[in-house]
């Protein structure tokens, strides 16, 4: 009986533990997310201040997606497209561009592949209009996300390629270093180890030799 007794009180005491550590991560929690939405209202408000200049309006339409999209999805995704709308309305194809592309990672984000495609596809037009490389290779690798998404792992190639190949040509070494990152994370998934390897040591020579210039 006693025997008994002391499994019962060990099951209590286990629990009660791990009820206290997860009432302490929830109390831990609690004034960063309220922090969280009192940073984001105010960026929010700034955004969608009519008597603010627009440089500052699309700042903050940016900066509320940098630091908010994924913890609040529908909310910078419903934000987007009021940016789009301004951006539309000034007709300034940089802002509209910027606005689609934040549109896309969030859809993608959300899982909605095909909607995420299709605005991607309206960002690709308008980088066709501005003839700028980086705009376009920011779409290509953007587009070979949604297909890692889904699974289609040679068009996803085929597309971080795309990307490269014009990262390359502007000699923009961020965005080299981050196709070649997406393209590595592919080969690991069709485990082909040595192709992904052999991506990550092209990054650390970049970065080594990015180092040495500074």
């Amino acid at each position: 009986m006693e025997l008994g007794v002391l499994f019962t009180f060990k099951r209590v005491y286990e629990n009660l533990k791990n009820l206290i550590v997860i009432c302490i991560s929830l109390i831990g929690m609690l004034p960063l997310d309220a922090i969280n939405a009192t940073e984001a209202d105010s960026c929010i408000r700034m955004a969608i201040n009519p008597k603010n200049a627009d440089s500052l309006r699309f700042r903050a339409f940016t900066k509320y997606y940098i630091h908010y999209h994924q913890q609040f999805p529908d909310s910078a995704l419903k934000y987007a497209q009021i940016q789009l709308q301004l951006a539309q309305t000034r007709r300034i194809d940089k802002e509209i561009f910027k606005a689609y592309i934040q549109q896309g990672n969030i859809l993608s984000l959300q899982k909605r592949l095909a909607d995420a495609l299709s605005v991607y596809k309206k960002a690709e037009l308008i980088a066709l209009k501005s003839d700028n490389p980086i705009m376009k290779a920011d779409v290509f690798h953007n587009i070979g996300t949604v297909w890692v998404h889904q699974k289609d792992y040679a068009q996803a190639m085929n597309y971080y390629y795309r990307a490269l190949d014009l990262y390359e040509a502007s000699n923009d070494r961020g965005c080299i270093k981050m196709a070649l990152s997406s393209m590595a994370s592919v080969f690991l998934l069709i485990r082909n180890f040595d192709m992904a390897i052999s991506q990550y040591e092209y990054i650390l020579k970049l970065q080594k030799n990015t180092e040495l210039k500074n």
